[in-house]
């Protein structure tokens, strides 16, 4: 059993004590309760957050593990040039504007300037 913390913003801690909201589950049940509780992302929807934030790029993506929750994006862009792998995944993650970690659980970036 894992004591964990569950509020309804959908946060999870690990040994968080806090007597309110206190659980005794394991913590494989919390998680596929949040995940019940959420609408995963579409791709549809994932594919034009990153062409309206990057316009002109090409991306492509992948569900991973057919369960619309775990994807692979592949994008290609022009403003991508001579910008370092990390300022590029930047550029991604800010264009999903918080959106990872909630609605987008899991995302693989493949990111570069066309050749």
């Amino acid at each position: 059993m894992v004591i964990a913390k569950f509020s309804l913003a959908g946060s999870l801690k690990k040994d968080d004590l806090t007597p309110k909201y206190m659980l005794r589950v394991p913590l494989t049940v919390i998680d596929e309760l949040i995940w019940r509780l959420k609408m995963p992302m579409p791709i549809e929807t994932l594919e034009e957050m990153i062409r309206e934030a990057l316009p002109g790029a090409d991306v492509r993506i992948e569900d991973l593990r057919g369960d619309g929750d775990h994807y692979a994006a592949h994008v290609t862009f022009d403003g991508f040039k001579s910008l370092s792998r990390v300022k590029q995944h930047q550029m991604v993650y800010k264009a999903l504007k918080g959106k990872m970690g909630g609605e987008l659980h899991a995302l693989a970036l493949h990111t570069k300037a066309p050749d």
